[in-house]
């Protein structure tokens, strides 16, 4: 079953909860659903899960990016989209070029709440991934720990592919 990524329905996730880019060379965004025992390589996958805001309230999402790896990565290059009900809302990082429209501050006001009733936001990836990993459970904060300059980010990206 191919669909395009952003055709993607809570529906979708509830019934595949993984899935990965296509490689049939009809589209970059076809996406295709996977159901593997366990999964080495997290980089290319989609990974629909919940993720529960600072005030308690759960949200289906999707993650990408995601990293056995834990903090040390996903504090930095874990990605997630979160269903506001109505439509998929992107969470862009600090060092995102888009990080003005689609950030921490943008988020809350999409879901009519404050900065603080969002974030840090936790999630459990182990379910969905077939692993018992520490590195799966995690939290998303609004502002880092620490910030990676540029360079220390892309290190990351490469050691992560």
């Amino acid at each position: 079953m191919l669909k395009d990524f952003e055709d993607m329905t809570v529906a979708d996730l509830h019934q595949f909860p993984v899935w990965k880019f296509a490689d049939d060379g009809t589209s970059e965004f076809q996406i295709e659903p996977l159901s593997a025992k366990s999964y080495p390589d997290l980089g290319s996958l989609i990974i629909g899960s919940e993720l529960r805001f600072q005030d308690g309230t759960s949200h289906c999402s999707i993650f990408q990016n995601v990293s056995y790896g834990g903090p040390s990565v996903n504090d930095h290059l874990l990605t997630c989209t979160i269903w506001n009900g109505e439509v998929w809302l992107p969470l862009s990082r600090y060092h995102d070029f888009d990080v003005d429209d689609f950030g921490p501050q943008q988020l809350a006001t999409a879901f009519s709440r404050q900065v603080s009733d969002i974030f840090p936001m936790t999630y459990d990836l182990r379910a969905p991934l077939n692993s018992a990993a520490d590195g799966l459970v995690g939290r998303v904060l609004a502002e880092p720990i620490v910030r990676l300059e540029k360079s220390e980010i892309r290190r990351l990206i490469f050691e992560e592919m």
